[in-house]
């Protein structure tokens, strides 16, 4: 027994490409392997367009914003220290742990030891909003 993982299913539920729907459907049906799809917030939507795939879905999951907690388990992990006034300001303003991994790689770029809340906003880190810079 296989398990597939199918991230960003968004891309494959637009046009031609929904033939791939097709072949992910049959590789299923033939072999009874577990497949996960991941996918933004409109995928769901768009799966339930596609009758013959939806009706296999049989687990779905919404992601909600990750809680403070985990946010602050995450960036204890850094190799920079990131104050309790910054962690407030990601569980508010930034609850994804892809955002914040990327400000914290740009802090940790500029070679920051510790960061709070008046740190991270003169870096300017946000206004990449979660991208990694050029």
């Amino acid at each position: 027994p296989r398990i597939i993982i199918i991230d960003e299913i968004d891309r494959l539920l637009i046009g031609s490409k929904k033939d791939i729907l097709d072949a992910i459907r049959y590789i299923h049906d033939q072999s009874e392997t577990i497949i996960f799809v991941v996918g933004m917030d409109n995928a769901l939507a768009k799966l339930k367009n596609d009758g013959a795939f939806e009706s296999r879905l049989t687990v779905k999951i919404k992601l909600e914003k990750t809680a403070k907690e985990d946010i602050q388990d995450f960036c204890s992990n850094s190799e920079i220290e990131i104050t309790d006034d910054l962690i407030n300001y990601f569980a508010k303003r930034h609850p994804n742990l892809r955002y914040i991994k990327v400000f914290i790689e740009n802090l940790e770029r500029n070679d920051i030891e510790v960061a709070d809340l008046k740190v991270f906003k003169a870096s300017k880190v946000e206004d990449l909003d979660g991208k990694q810079p050029l």
